[in-house]
């Protein structure tokens, strides 16, 4: 099953943007100092089209995907469950894995995981 990534162009332009992003980032100091030479993408071609190329190319799911259904404040416009782990606008469905949490963690995801997965179990068991 494919994920459709950068299927709208939104998302690509959006990558597109970050790639040049990163680009200029490489050429201002101190960090342009310590870069020897671009490796990807191809820097004798750094046209739009070639950037699309590259994001198609080495674009892909996190290996351990999180952050994709946000858990925040009733006026986080980006959070799209409550704190009980509740879908906004859809009753009796909550989300208990790593897409509720707010930013990705930087280790194992395991531990969290089932942390959530416990925490929301209790909500349900209180009917919260």
């Amino acid at each position: 099953m494919s994920p459709n990534l950068l299927k709208d162009p939104a998302d690509m332009a959006t990558m597109v943007a970050g790639q040049r992003f990163f680009l200029r980032a490489f050429q201002t100091e101190p960090l342009a100092g310590r870069i020897k030479r671009l490796a990807i993408p191809n820097p004798e071609r750094l046209d739009d089209a070639a950037l699309e190329d590259h994001c198609r190319r080495f674009v892909k799911a996190n290996y351990h995907p999180a952050s994709t259904a946000r858990m925040g404040a009733d006026g986080d416009p980006m959070a799209v469950l409550d704190a009980q782990m509740r879908v906004r606008g859809i009753e009796n469905l909550r989300v208990a894995d790593m897409s509720a949490v707010p930013d990705i963690n930087a280790g194992n995801t395991n531990a969290p995981a089932m942390m959530l997965g416990d925490r929301c179990a209790e909500f349900i068991k209180s009917k919260g």
